[in-house]
């Protein structure tokens, strides 16, 4: 059974997500955009919600393609996050915390 690595950057303009087999090789990746919204001059804001969607829609991609087989050992491993999103998590227990006033 193969194992694969999907790791999941969330950007300004959207989600790519990138698999990797066991040895490290890019096996397939996949880019999924989502809107941001500019309330006030120099506001931005983004819905977690689409993120979340973002990378649901990603993952169903890249199953339903040829690169990563759904009998695939694709159970997480980790999960990592970057300093600039440190109110988002995703999973059961697991609430969105802050909003931007």
């Amino acid at each position: 059974m193969t194992t694969f690595i999907f790791v999941y950057d969330i950007g300004a303009t959207g989600l790519k997500c990138v698999v990797f087999d066991e040895k490290g090789d890019e096996t397939a990746s996949i880019s999924i955009p989502y809107a941001t919204a500019y309330p006030a001059p120099g506001r931005a804001e983004q819905d977690a919600e689409e993120f979340w969607r973002a990378a649901v829609r990603a993952t169903k991609a890249l199953f339903d393609g040829e690169s990563v087989s759904p009998k695939a050992d694709c159970r997480h491993r980790a999960v990592g996050a970057h300093e600039r999103m440190p109110s988002c998590g995703w999973g059961e227990n697991v609430a969105l915390i802050g909003r931007s006033a």
